[in-house]
């Protein structure tokens, strides 16, 4: 069990509401040196990394919300979040190239490991 500040208290989440280690293993998937997986294997992935910072949003926000509110490392992490939030928008379509998933990919692993780091951060 995972206890995660809110703005009321704490708050439980079991493991699977909020799987750290899950998370940390997708990026490390995903951002494998030469890796080169299918399509499919892509599209999995992102939807795989989609859930994890889609989970780790709310809490990252309640960590960085604690931080001073004008101080500079406030405003990196707010802003961060805000460019997280907003990259995910709509997954993987068919109109994207191979090219194009496997960046978004990395993108999405480079975003979860920052989430991950924040909420470590506020443990």
């Amino acid at each position: 069990m995972t206890t995660i500040p809110t703005q009321a208290g704490t708050h439980a989440l079991t493991a699977a509401a909020l799987d750290l280690a899950a998370a940390r293993a997708a990026v490390d998937r995903a951002l494998r040196p030469l890796a080169s997986p299918s399509r499919s294997e892509l599209e999995r992935l992102e939807r795989e990394l989609r859930g994890h910072a889609e989970a780790l949003l709310p809490v990252a926000d309640v960590v960085v919300g604690r931080l001073w509110p004008d101080s500079f490392q406030g405003e990196v992490r707010r802003g961060e979040l805000a460019r997280i939030r907003a990259g995910l928008g709509p997954g993987c379509g068919d109109g994207m190239t191979a090219l194009a998933v496997h960046v978004r990919v990395r993108q999405l692993a480079r975003d979860c490991r920052v989430l991950v780091a924040y909420v470590e951060s506020g443990q």
